[in-house]
């Protein structure tokens, strides 16, 4: 059974690891807990470590890298941007990597196992099929957030996105202007009656997003659902 992460294990876990190690963690030896932090918290394992007090490693110049030292610095880049680092995304980290140790960013991402490394696009309609493929799987039409990799690819090489691809495969489920608060309520309440519990945000961004810019919330309308809160 998965136990639900909170802010105090979260602080019960860097504690244990530091009374182990005899110092603060990385966020490669905690990534789970510095996501949750970054998701729920607005914070970072870095942060909550300076907010116990946990003594800093002592800073290295960038001549003195290490190969623990770029693959934390990878690490710490796709858990932030939620896509795997090109060597474009870091040049000074790669051409150190190469210089120094003959290795490079896609090595370091290639050995921590990040999706994306297996995918090569040439061309635009090798985007056109991993979208096909998404929606043909997922019965969904993709966003940025589903796709992070793809959409940094196409925003960097064609000035495109996932949202653009899919309105050239005309795949449904794009802007909907016939969203109305009673639409809303229904979606919420079929998502309830589904998994038994009330959606976050992250499960229903598009319906957050039309609310918040009607002053309210997915949060709020729950509420007012009298939907009962998430454990």
């Amino acid at each position: 059974m998965r136990i639900q992460r909170t802010l105090y294990s979260a602080r019960v876990e860097v504690q244990a690891f530091f009374e182990k190690n005899g110092r603060r963690p990385v966020v490669k030896e905690m990534p789970a807990v510095d996501g949750y932090l970054r998701r729920k918290q607005s914070s970072s394992l870095k942060k909550m470590c300076d907010k116990m007090k946990l003594p800093k490693r002592k800073k290295r110049s960038k001549y003195d890298w290490t190969i623990e030292d770029a693959t934390e610095q990878v690490q710490a880049f796709y858990v932030e941007k939620e896509y795997r680092p090109t060597n474009k995304d870091m040049p000074e980290l790669d051409g150190f990597l190469r210089y120094h140790h003959d290795s490079s960013v896609r090595a370091i991402a290639d050995s921590l196992n990040l999706p994306g490394g297996n995918t090569v696009r040439n061309s635009i309609k090798d985007a056109h099929k991993e979208v096909r493929e998404f929606y043909k799987t997922k019965e969904y039409r993709p966003v940025a957030h589903d796709m992070p990799g793809l959409n940094h690819w196409l925003i960097t090489n064609h000035n495109s996105s996932v949202s653009k691809v899919c309105n050239e495969l005309k795949i449904p489920g794009g802007r909907d202007f016939s969203r109305t608060m009673q639409s809303v309520r229904g979606t919420i309440q079929s998502f309830f009656d589904k998994n038994k519990r009330r959606p976050t945000k992250w499960d229903n961004r598009k319906d957050d997003a039309w609310l918040k810019k009607r002053g309210s919330s997915l949060s709020t309308l729950c509420d007012k659902m009298e939907l009962p809160p998430a454990r």
